[in-house]
Formats: structure tokens, C-alpha cells, sequence
């Protein structure tokens, strides 16, 4: 691991907790050379929280303003949850080739999660960590990278949000103070 990625891996954690694991990941049949990436698991101390992050998907060649990694918190006993949805973005981004910008969402034709509504994600900024979180380093005047939160959203929050966009979603969600953390959630609109 190089001192960046020492840096980088302080830097989430300030904000997300302690590292618990990291298992390899990536697209079917990539190698060490093709940059497969894995996926680290961070623990909130505070929070009844768990983040999957991506770690490498900033390696591949995307287009994208910023490269990036990918994140998704939800409760503690939604891990494997979080895993699956952050390790489907990040094959979807590698097989594309296009990264994801603060405001996409992506929507499904079925729910993503057996038991829930949640059809799509919206990629934005982290609902619980300040905005020094999403972009690396804090502070740069040109960030080396981004790091784009998966927050898991229903069918008709999709269609709201690609009517009124990400932050009128966003706002619905502060004035609702709905646990984004819960997948089994019902829809805020």
C-alpha cells in the first residue's frame, strides 16, 4: 500500500470509522494488472452504521471529472446489502466505462433488495459526513479523487428526483428526517 493510499484510507476513516476487512472484488476474470478492486468495510463507533467502500475503482479507466470510489452506509445487519449494491455500481462503471456524477440516479426494472421497495440509487455527496468527505484531498484545489455515496432510493423516489433533481430529493428526505440507513424503508413521496 502506498503513503496515498495510507492517506486515503485515514481519510475515510475519520469519517466513516475503523476499517474491519477488505475482500477482493471486481469484474469476472480481472487480474493484480487488470486493476480489479475490493471492497473495504468500515464500522461507525457511534453510529449502528457500516459502509462498503470501493477501493481501486479509482485505478480503472473511467470518464468521469474526477476519478472515483463508491460508498454505501446502512445499518449494521444490512453489510451484505451494502456489498451488493456497491460491488453492482462499481462492475456497471468498469463494463460502461463511465463513471457516476452527484445527482445520477439508476433505476432498476424490479427492486434491487427481495422484501423492499428500493428500485434505484441516487449518487450523491454522504447524507452523514461533512462535504470535506467527498472529495480527496479535503481541501485541494483540484481533488485527486471523488467519493460518490450510493444512497438506495424507490421507484417513485427515482422518478422524483429525475423531475425535480437530486437536492429537491434530498430536501424531502431532511424535512421527512427518513433513516436513510434502512433499505426497508417505505418512500418518502
Amino acid at each position: 500500500m502506498s503513503d496515498n493510499d495510507d492517506a486515503l484510507v485515514e481519510h475515510i476513516e475519520r469519517h466513516l470509522g475503523r476499517v474491519r476487512g477488505v475482500e477482493e472484488a471486481g469484474a469476472p476474470g480481472a487480474t493484480a494488472d487488470d486493476h480489479a478492486y475490493a471492497l473495504a468495510v468500515y464500522e461507525h463507533p457511534e453510529y449502528d452504521m457500516v459502509s462498503v467502500v470501493t477501493s481501486g475503482l479509482r485505478l480503472w479507466r473511467v470518464d468521469v471529472r474526477h476519478v472515483e470510489e463508491l460508498v454505501c452506509s446502512l445499518q449494521a445487519d444490512q453489510e451484505p446489502v451494502a456489498q451488493f449494491l456497491v460491488d453492482s455500481l462499481a462492475r456497471i462503471v468498469v463494463d460502461s466505462g463511465e463513471g457516476l456524477e452527484y445527482g445520477t440516479v439508476v433505476q432498476n426494472d424490479q427492486p434491487l433488495i427481495p422484501d423492499t421497495l428500493i428500485q434505484g440509487l441516487l449518487a450523491t455527496t454522504h447524507p452523514f459526513c461533512d462535504e470535506e468527505f467527498n472529495l480527496y484531498p479535503a481541501g485541494a484545489a483540484e481533488p485527486m479523487l471523488q467519493i460518490v455515496t450510493l444512497v438506495p432510493i424507490t421507484l417513485a423516489e427515482c422518478e422524483y428526483a429525475e423531475r425535480n433533481g437530486a437536492d429537491a430529493l434530498r430536501e424531502v428526505w431532511a424535512t421527512q428526517e427518513t433513516d436513510l440507513l434502512d433499505v426497508h424503508r417505505a418512500s418518502t413521496v
